[in-house]
């Protein structure tokens, strides 16, 4: 009898102590929902202006890679069979050019003395000491070599001129070479690959891929049912949970909601009727997420917290509102 009144007792203790906590202890209220990630920010292009075949495709959609990683390597044999073209073209310029100075320099040193020698045959011409061909011979071959230097410097500054464009064109063909190994241009996730088979041609320009930086912040895009719209709005703090990832060793992330939709929207395949709402993960919980790789579309499991209630008005709540449905007249 006394063990029965004793566990009477302490029932009874229990069940005053779960009511206690039921009336007193706030529980987290709001609306549930299932998400997918989303990264957006600043997303940096990865192309290969000069084109050409890729030989080795090191990375894929969603790999988080760092600042100055090998991500594709093309083939540099096309690119440096023009660069050996062209210096050979280069070097037959420039001795075509070294040619036509030495020439030019002949020509000027003739033209001097032949300028000096007419001089004196136009005295002799004056007073008739020399016949008048003699000194008509002499300036035709003056002009001769004046009309040949000025073809000579002509031909010289067209050679100047073909040097300097393939001068200009070997830079550039030494600059995509120095470029055949792409690597990234900042830490990130490689998202839209656009590469895929090694042997392929790559277009002039093409591109290759995309990296959106770590900073970036992650984003989780949910739809809300609409009856929930009215106790939503930015500002809210929201927890997160990646369904993806083994439940037991991912810690909880959270978050806070950086927009709604202004209209209701409708799902295509469903036809299901939604808003749309965006949630920002916070900076402190990113670091939370390092050693996982988080691709666009992962499945998200959100809690969008409205507000506290306690236990016994989630129990009675149904009720109480059948009670005043309930005593409601027609």
């Amino acid at each position: 009898m006394v063990y029965a009144k004793k566990g009477m007792r302490i029932l009874l203790y229990g069940l005053f102590g779960f009511l206690l906590w039921a009336s007193l202890v706030p529980l987290d209220k709001g609306a549930p929902a299932s998400g997918i990630v989303v990264i957006e920010g600043n997303h940096k292009l990865v192309q290969y202006l000069a084109g050409g075949i890729v030989d080795e495709i090191l990375v894929k959609d969603g790999d988080i890679v760092k600042a100055g990683q090998l991500l594709v390597k093309i083939n540099p044999t096309s690119a440096l069979g023009q660069a050996n073209a062209m210096q050979e073209n280069i070097a037959g310029l420039e001795a075509q050019s070294r040619q036509n100075k030495l020439s030019i320099d002949s020509k000027k040193s003739q033209l001097h003395i032949l300028s000096r020698q007419l001089e004196g045959l136009r005295n002799l011409d004056k007073d008739g000491y020399i016949p008048k061909n003699k000194l008509l011979d002499q300036e035709r071959e003056y002009f001769r070599i004046q009309d040949a230097l000025q073809a000579d410097q002509g031909q010289f500054e067209k050679t100047q001129r073909q040097i300097a464009e393939l001068n200009e064109k070997l830079g550039i063909l030494n600059f995509d070479l120095s470029n055949t190994e792409i690597k990234a241009p900042v830490s990130g996730t490689v998202v839209n690959l656009s590469v895929f088979t090694e042997g392929g041609v790559v277009s002039p320009g093409a591109k290759l891929m995309e990296i959106v930086p770590l900073e970036d912040p992650l984003m989780v895009d949910t739809q809300l049912p609409t009856q929930l719209i009215d106790k939503v709005y930015p500002g809210l703090d929201v927890e997160l949970m990646f369904t993806a990832f083994n439940q037991n060793k991912t810690p909880k992330v959270y978050g806070t909601v950086v927009m709604v939709s202004a209209d209701r929207l409708i799902e295509e395949k469903s036809n299901y009727p939604y808003y749309k709402v965006r949630v920002q993960v916070t900076r402190e919980d990113m670091g939370k997420l390092a050693k996982y790789t988080i691709r666009p579309g992962m499945p998200v499991e959100v809690f969008i917290k409205t507000g506290e209630r306690t236990l016994l008005s989630y129990l009675f709540k149904p009720v109480i509102d059948r009670m005043k449905t309930a005593l409601r007249e027609e």
